[in-house]
C-alpha cells in the first residue's frame, strides 16, 4: 500500500473516531437538555393543571352549596304547606292526582303518563309518572279519605318544586306518622311489607326538629344510592304529624362533576367530611362514593375512611379541611401517584373530593419526552452509519445539525427569560416544523394566555373598586340618630350589601337603612347585589312602606334573577315625629340576626319579619313591623352571618351571644366606635383564620335631640 493510502486511512481514522465521539457527546447533551425541558414543562403543566382543577372544583363546590340551599329552601316551603293542609279543613274537591302503587305495576298498570326508567343495581325497570303521585301504605293501615284528600292537595305544589330542578331530586315524598307514604314522581316497585317509618331517614328526622341530612342509603325501589334531606312537620301541640323529604341521587351528581371536567375514567369522586375517629383525631370520612352501591335495600351503609401517612401531604390536606380551605395535594391513592383536589361545600365540614391519577395529567409531556428520545436514537444511528462511508458529509451534517438544534433552543431560552421579566410582546421564532418548532408554537400560544390571566386579575381588581364605590362613603345625619356601617368581603367582589337612603330619595324627615346578603360570592353575587341596590333606590320614593318596597323589588328580581340565587334583606325606616324623636318601622325578607338593645332596661328585642328571601317566590309578601320610638342610648344592630359565623382556628363560631355581649358591654361607645370594636373582636376571634364569608355590620344608635 502506498503512503498516500496509509495516510488517507490514518486521516480517516483520526477524523472518524473524533466524529463518533463528538456525535455521541452531542446526543447525550441533547438528551439531557430534552430531559430538562420536559421536566420543566411537566412541572409547569402540573402547576397549571393543579390551579385549573382547584378553581374548577371550587366552582363546582359553590354550585353544590347553592343547590343545597335551594333544596333546603324548597323543602322548608313544602313543610310549611304540608302543615297548613294537614291542620286545615278537608278540601271539598280534589285534583285526583294520587294513585296506589299497584297502578304502576304489572301488565295492567293504569297510572297516567307512565314511562320506564332503570334503577342502579337492579335488572328491572320502574314505571314512573310525573303526572301523578303514588301512595304506599302498610297492609295494616287504611288511609282515611280526608288524609288522602289533603295529600292530594299537595301534589300540584310538589310537581311545581320538582319541575324546577328535576336533575337534583329523584323522589319527593311525605310520610305521615300513621304510615301513609306519598311519593313523587309516582312509582311502584316497593318490597312486600315495606314501611317508610322503618327507614333510617324517617327515624332520624322524627326525633329532631329542623332540616336534617340523613346518611346515604340504598333506595328500596330503584336500588340507587341516595342522600335524603328531611324536615319534621309538627302539629300545634308540638307532636309530629309527618316527615317531608327529598332524595338526591348523589352518585349521579358526583359523576356529573367528574364528566364536566373531562377527566380520565380512573378519576374518583367523593363526598367527604371531617369526623372524629377512635384515636380522637379528625379523619376524612367518606359520605358518598360509588363503592357504596348495593342491590340490597336493607343494607345499612357503613361509612368508610380515606387514609394516608401522618405528617405528610395527607395531614396537610386534613388541616386544610379543618380550616375550610380548598386545595390540591399530590399523594398516593391505592398505590397510584395522584392529585387530590378538594373544596368545601358548606359550613359543615363537607367537601367535594376529586382524585386524579397523576400519569393521566402528564401523559402528553411524557409521550413527547419518549418521542424526542426515539428520534435522537434514530438520528445517532443514522449519523454513525453515514460517517463510515461519507466522512466529509457526516462532518458537514454534524455541524449543521448541531447548529439547527442548539440555535433554536438558545433562542427559546432567551425569549423565555424576557417573558419572565414581564415582556408579553415577546414571541419565539418558528424555524422548523419538528418538535422544536412545535415547542416554539406552544410557547407562542402560552404567552397571550398568560397575558389574559393577568388582565383578568386586573379586571377583578377594577370590579372590586367599582363595587366598593357603590357602598355609602359616609353615614347620613338626622336629628336623634347616629349611624355607622361597613362591609368586609372575603373575595375581590362580594354579595353583602348595605345602603342608606335619605331625604333626597325618600322625602323630608325620612331616612332608611338596608342590609342584604346575596347567596354565594364572587362576580355573580356582586352583580345581583348591584341589581338589588338599583331596584331599592328606583322604588324607594313611590313605595308605601318598607314591606311594599321589598315586595316590589322581589317581583322584579324573580323576573330577572337566574341560577338559583336569592337575597336576604332587612330594611328599616326612621321617620322624624312631631316632637323630633325618630320612629322606626321595619321589615325582613328572610334576614335574621337583627336586634335592638335598651341599656336603660338592659333588655334585647329581636327585630324580625316573616318574609322569605327575595328572588325565590314572586307572590311572597313582607309585613311591616313597628312603629317603635328609638329612645336615646338604644342601639339597633343589623348584620350578616359573616359576623356571628366567623370561625376561630378550632372551628368555633363567634356566635350571636358573643355579639350581644359585646354590644351590652360597650353600649356607651358611639356608633362608629362600637362598629370598630365589634369588627376588631371578630378579627381577634379568627386569630389568623381566613375570612370565609362576607361580613357586613350597621349600627343605629339613638341620640338626645338638641
Amino acid at each position: 500500500m502506498k503512503v498516500r493510502g496509509k495516510l488517507l486511512i490514518l486521516l480517516l481514522s483520526v477524523a472518524v473516531i473524533p466524529l463518533l465521539v463528538s456525535v455521541w457527546i452531542q446526543m447525550r447533551a441533547l438528551e439531557q437538555l430534552t430531559d430538562q425541558l420536559t421536566d420543566r414543562a411537566e412541572i409547569a403543566l402540573t402547576q397549571r393543571l393543579s390551579g385549573e382543577v382547584k378553581q374548577t372544583m371550587s366552582l363546582a363546590a359553590r354550585n353544590m352549596t347553592q343547590e343545597k340551599d335551594l333544596l333546603e329552601t324548597g323543602l322548608h316551603l313544602l313543610a310549611m304547606e304540608t302543615r297548613r293542609l294537614l291542620m286545615g279543613p278537608v278540601p271539598e274537591k280534589t285534583h285526583d292526582l294520587i294513585r296506589p302503587t299497584a297502578a304502576f305495576e304489572g301488565p295492567d298498570a293504569t297510572a297516567p303518563g307512565l314511562r320506564r326508567v332503570g334503577g342502579a343495581g337492579s335488572s328491572s325497570l320502574l314505571r314512573v309518572s310525573t303526572r301523578v303521585a303514588s301512595l304506599q301504605r302498610p297492609a295494616t293501615l287504611a288511609t282515611a279519605e280526608d288524609t288522602r284528600g289533603r295529600l292530594d292537595e299537595l301534589v300540584p305544589k310538589i310537581q311545581d318544586l320538582y319541575r324546577r330542578r328535576p336533575d337534583l331530586v329523584q323522589w319527593m315524598h311525605i310520610t305521615t306518622t300513621d304510615g301513609a307514604h306519598l311519593s313523587f314522581p309516582g312509582h311502584g316497585g316497593y318490597p312486600a311489607h315495606y314501611d317508610a317509618r322503618d327507614r333510617p331517614w324517617y327515624r332520624n328526622a322524627i326525633s329532631q326538629r329542623g332540616i336534617v341530612w340523613a346518611a346515604p342509603y340504598v333506595d328500596a325501589t330503584s336500588r340507587a344510592l341516595l342522600l335524603t334531606v328531611t324536615q319534621r312537620v309538627d302539629g300545634p301541640d308540638g307532636k309530629p304529624l309527618a316527615v317531608v323529604a327529598m332524595d338526591i341521587p348523589i352518585l349521579a351528581i358526583l359523576a356529573g362533576v367528574r364528566d364536566s371536567l373531562e377527566l380520565a375514567e380512573g378519576t374518583e369522586t367523593y363526598l367527604v367530611d371531617l369526623h372524629p375517629r377512635a384515636n380522637e383525631t379528625n379523619g376524612v370520612r367518606i359520605i358518598a362514593h360509588r363503592a357504596y352501591e348495593s342491590d340490597d335495600w336493607r343494607k345499612v351503609i357503613r361509612l368508610g375512611w380515606l387514609d394516608g401517612p401522618e405528617g405528610g401531604q395527607f395531614t396537610a390536606l386534613r388541616d386544610d379541611m379543618v380550616f375550610g380551605r380548598a386545595g390540591v395535594r399530590r399523594l398516593a391513592y391505592q398505590g397510584v401517584d395522584s392529585l387530590w383536589a378538594y373544596a368545601p361545600i358548606d359550613d359543615l365540614n363537607t367537601y367535594l373530593l376529586l382524585v386524579v391519577p397523576f400519569t393521566d395529567l402528564v401523559t402528553e409531556t411524557r409521550n413527547a419526552r419518549e418521542l424526542v428520545h426515539g428520534e435522537i436514537a434514530i438520528l445517532a444511528l443514522w449519523l454513525a452509519g453515514l460517517s463510515l462511508g461519507l466522512m466529509l458529509l457526516v462532518i458537514l451534517i454534524s455541524l449543521l445539525g448541531a447548529r439547527v438544534i442548539t440555535v433554536p433552543v438558545r433562542h427559546l431560552s432567551s425569549v423565555a427569560a424576557r417573558l419572565a421579566a414581564g415582556d408579553f410582546t415577546v414571541r419565539a421564532r418558528v424555524q422548523s416544523s419538528d418538535e422544536l418548532g412545535d415547542l416554539a408554537h406552544s410557547f407562542n400560544d402560552m404567552v397571550p394566555k398568560l397575558a389574559d390571566q393577568l388582565r383578568l386579575r386586573r379586571d377583578l381588581g377594577l370590579a372590586e373598586q367599582v363595587q366598593r364605590n357603590l357602598l355609602p362613603d359616609q353615614a347620613p345625619k338626622q336629628p336623634g340618630l347616629e349611624i355607622a356601617g361597613r362591609s368586609l368581603y372575603c373575595d375581590e367582589t362580594g354579595g353583602d350589601y348595605y345602603d342608606f337612603l335619605g331625604p333626597r330619595e325618600l322625602g323630608p324627615g325620612r331616612l332608611a337603612v338596608s342590609v342584604g346578603d346575596v347567596s354565594g360570592h364572587g362576580i355573580p353575587a356582586a352583580l345581583l347585589m348591584t341589581t338589588t341596590r338599583a331596584l331599592l333606590r328606583a322604588h324607594a320614593r313611590e313605595a308605601s312602606g318598607p314591606a311594599n318596597l321589598l315586595d316590589r323589588v322581589n317581583r322584579q328580581l324573580c323576573r330577572d334573577a337566574s341560577g338559583g340565587r336569592f337575597v336576604t334583606l332587612f330594611h328599616i325606616e326612621a321617620v322624624t315625629a312631631s316632637d323630633g324623636a325618630p320612629v322606626l318601622r321595619w321589615t325582613s325578607a328572610g334576614h335574621g340576626g337583627v336586634f335592638l338593645y335598651n341599656p336603660r332596661e338592659d333588655i334585647f328585642l329581636d327585630l324580625q319579619g316573616e318574609g322569605v328571601p327575595l328572588g325565590i317566590v314572586p307572590e311572597s309578601t313582607c309585613q311591616d313591623q313597628g312603629p317603635r320610638v328609638l329612645d336615646p342610648g338604644c342601639i339597633v344592630v343589623i348584620g350578616t352571618d359573616g359576623i356571628w359565623e366567623s370561625l376561630d382556628p378550632q372551628g368555633r363560631a363567634f356566635g350571636m351571644d358573643r355579639l350581644r355581649d359585646e354590644v351590652k358591654k360597650n353600649a356607651h361607645l358611639s356608633a362608629a366606635q362600637l362598629l370598630d370594636h365589634i369588627q376588631s373582636a371578630t378579627q381577634n376571634h379568627r386569630n389568623g383564620t381566613p375570612q370565609k364569608d362576607d361580613a357586613t355590620l350597621v349600627i343605629i344608635k339613638g341620640q338626645d335631640i338638641i
